[in-house]
């Protein structure tokens, strides 16, 4: 399974958020500029890895296990994920089966494909939630015109939202992450009512790491979201990320470097 970040791109993000560059981390720790070169480019071994992730106060243990095959569960056969072109993996929208009716997270890029599979299983679709507003997650609405939409700017933290007698939604800040240095509001959505438990999380988490950050508040910001998700949902829960595989709860803190991570040089 190819996961949305390597364990470099982890480090990467680390080190922009904490608003370093690898000369200053070379000055802050006892590495040298030529193994935290090493380790950004991807050619170093697990042991200089985990050093540099040390330096970056990140979960260690977490690229231990990243080393091992990752679990990838399964959604129930309400809840369905497309995926659209961006990037090296795409970019996920999901969505979830109420009878005839449905309701969509997200759009990906192009939304013509769900706009098919609605059409040929006769689905009305009623809302749209947007997780955060960049392109790659509201760039299909083109495709689903006249459509109730429900940007996470509106939506209050902490709210349930019925979907129909049995099912509900509740809404999670995910704030964190940015667009060229803008703050950009973020909402979780996690599914009630539903055979498991399921939690769609936009770019606020991916398997094994999560969105990047330039700015050191946001990057603290982004990592207290993670925590708080990781420590407050069920462990068997399924969170469906914006970009790469679905992962779970128990998984992310086993595996995900900032997982117990500090977003605050000392």
């Amino acid at each position: 399974m190819i996961l949305e970040d390597d364990p470099q791109d982890s480090l990467a993000k680390a080190m922009r958020g904490l608003a370093l560059t690898p000369e200053s981390l070379s000055q802050r720790s006892h590495l040298s500029l030529a193994d935290i070169e090493l380790a950004l480019a991807g050619q170093a071994p697990l042991e200089l890895i985990k050093s540099v992730a040390a330096a970056l106060q990140l979960n260690t243990t977490a690229f231990d296990r990243l080393a091992h095959p990752y679990p990838v569960p399964e959604l129930p056969d309400a809840v369905k994920c497309f995926t659209s072109e961006f990037g090296h993996q795409g970019v996920n929208a999901f969505l979830i089966q109420l009878a005839d009716k449905a309701i969509l997270v997200d759009t990906g890029t192009s939304a013509s494909e769900i706009a098919k599979f609605m059409r040929d299983h006769k689905l009305e679709l009623q809302n749209i939630f947007i997780t955060h507003q960049h392109h790659d997650h509201i760039g299909g609405l083109k495709d689903l015109p006249h459509v109730n939409i429900q940007f996470p700017e509106h939506l209050n933290v902490g709210e349930t939202i019925p979907l129909d007698d049995d099912h509900s939604l509740e809404i999670l800040d995910v704030t964190g992450h940015e667009t060229s240095g803008q703050l950009v509001i973020a909402r979780a959505y996690r599914l009630l009512g539903f055979e498991k438990d399921i939690c769609i999380v936009g770019d606020s988490l991916f398997a094994g790491s999560m969105g990047g950050t330039r700015k050191n508040e946001f990057y603290q910001m982004a990592v207290k979201s993670l925590n708080d998700m990781l420590e407050t949902l069920p462990a068997e829960t399924i969170l469906c990320p914006g970009h790469g595989p679905l992962t779970t709860v128990f998984a992310e803190r086993e595996r995900n470097p900032f997982y117990r991570a500090k977003a605050v040089l000392f």
